[in-house]
């Protein structure tokens, strides 16, 4: 996944869920991708 894309899919899931406690974890399995991977992309 294109590191824009994963972040755009990032923001949307954050948005839907601005009323629950989120963890990286947690939003790396929501768009498929492991917590390692989803850090990496995102710090970029």
């Amino acid at each position: 996944m294109e590191t824009a894309l994963l972040i755009t899919e990032s923001l949307k899931y954050i948005e839907l869920h601005l009323k629950d406690p989120l963890t990286t974890a947690e939003i790396s399995r929501a768009i498929g991708y492991s917590e390692f991977y989803f850090s990496r992309r995102f710090k970029k």
